[in-house]
């Protein structure tokens, strides 16, 4: 008996649901006709089929889900023949431009209004050149090169090192090196000893000799007495080093002894 009455029940039901799989059909057939065009959705009627659907069940839920994107295109619509209407009060426009303003098909219009079609059904030759005379581009900001030869040289051995001593960005020392105001030199360090360092250093090898070995093979002293200074100490300064230099700046001299 109980299996009678649920069967005769979900006959039922789905005779419903197929009544308004039916309806809706129906509905959203009318709706998509009628959205191109300048008539607007009903919205009253759009709230009592989302209503009717709503006690269905969930065997139409895609149809609520179109239901939702045709509103939500409804209101995309409203929204922008809202400002279509803002922008013709403002520029003062004649409603006579409005069709040319909202109607995708209108752009080709304009396309042929153009002054390179024209001249293409000519056969001349087309005029790329810019309308705007004189010089429009941005102006360069102004720069003043006299921070950089006041910064000292170990503090321009490289970009990185140059702008953040002088406070800029490295793109825009990079900048200054390409458009030539700055340039790059490499500087080799030069010997700076006299006649008198020679005799000096000589001198200094031969008190290290040990007079009691000055046969066929001399040898010297031990050196244990002697404070020996690391060879890091030599090599402080660099063989070959770079500098940025201004055009007009004069090449730096390195020497050591």
């Amino acid at each position: 008996m109980y299996e009678q009455q649920a069967l005769v029940q979900t006959n039922g039901l789905e005779m419903a649901l197929n009544n308004i799989d039916d309806m809706m059909a129906n509905v959203m057939e009318k709706l998509k006709r009628d959205l191109p065009g300048p008539s607007r959705i009903p919205r009253d009627l759009v709230r009592q089929t989302r209503q009717i659907l709503g006690t269905a069940g969930g065997q139409s839920c895609h149809i609520l889900h179109e239901l939702r994107n045709l509103e939500e295109i409804e209101r995309e619509r409203e929204e922008i023949d809202r400002r279509l209407e803002e922008e013709l009060a403002r520029n003062n426009m004649d409603n006579r431009n409005r069709p040319q303003t909202t109607n995708r098909a209108s752009v080709g219009l304009w396309a042929t209004s153009q002054p390179h079609n024209k001249q293409l059904e000519q056969g001349a030759a087309i005029d790329v050149s810019n309308k705007i005379a004189g010089n429009s581009v941005r102006k360069r900001a102004v720069t003043d090169l006299k921070v950089v030869a006041d910064t000292p040289l170990r503090k321009r051995t490289n970009l990185r090192a140059l702008a953040a001593a002088i406070g800029k960005p490295k793109s825009t020392v990079h900048e200054w090196v390409k458009r030539g105001m700055l340039r790059s030199h490499s500087n080799a360090i030069k010997p700076y000893l006299t006649d008198a360092n020679k005799i000096t250093r000589l001198r200094f090898c031969l008190d290290h000799v040990d007079p009691y070995n000055m046969g066929s093979m001399p040898k010297f002293k031990t050196f244990n007495n002697v404070l020996h200074i690391d060879e890091e100490w030599f090599f402080m300064s660099k063989t070959s080093q770079r500098f940025y230099l201004l055009p007009d700046e004069a090449d730096p001299y390195r020497a050591c002894k």
